[in-house]
């Protein structure tokens, strides 16, 4: 048989076993903090968007019809941040509120020479959002019961007159 070198025995400690891990109970380690880079999103500053360039930004996103909530993406921020901002700084809440008000001017001419020149769904948009007093596809009239509650009846045609009771032959369907 072959001669065997046998290793010096090591003069260290022994290693201890690990200790078994019990199943649905995490192990409680030490948090520390990250070193470095900090982690997550940037902190984006307000000031950086009371300059004049990202102010015409904003304006320039208002302008096109962007909700808040694409605004603040395109910013990189939540919408609830862009309001706390539109609150804090009156340069920002300008430019959101005057591009905003513009966009919906320019809209409301759209409409108005739509329904003038004759397109009857701009007619219709327009008379039920501006006189929906007089012109909307429901109307609801209450009605006392005997037992003197009262109830909404709908009914499904719309009233051409207002403030004009329906003739005897009408109310006969005749």
């Amino acid at each position: 048989m072959a001669n065997k070198k046998q290793s010096p025995k090591s003069t260290s400690t022994p290693r201890a076993k690990p200790k078994p891990k019990s199943k649905g109970i995490p192990e409680e380690t030490p948090i520390e903090k990250p070193k470095g880079k900090p982690r997550g999103k940037p902190k984006i500053d307000i000031s950086q968007w009371e300059q004049d360039n990202n102010l015409i930004l904003l304006s320039g996103w208002a302008k096109q019809g962007l909700s808040m909530q694409e605004i603040a993406h395109n910013i990189g921020i939540s919408r609830r941040t862009l309001y706390n901002w539109q609150d804090q700084s009156e340069p920002i809440r300008k430019a959101l509120e005057q591009s905003r008000e513009l966009a919906d001017i320019v809209v409301e001419n759209a409409l108005f020479t739509s329904a003038i020149t004759g397109n009857v769904l701009a007619q219709i948009f327009w008379l039920k959002n501006r006189r929906p007093q007089y012109w909307r596809d429901k109307v609801v009239q209450e009605v006392e019961t005997d037992n003197n509650q009262e109830c909404g009846v709908v009914l499904l045609a719309p009233r051409l007159e207002p403030n004009k009771p329906p003739s005897e032959s009408e109310e006969q369907g005749q």
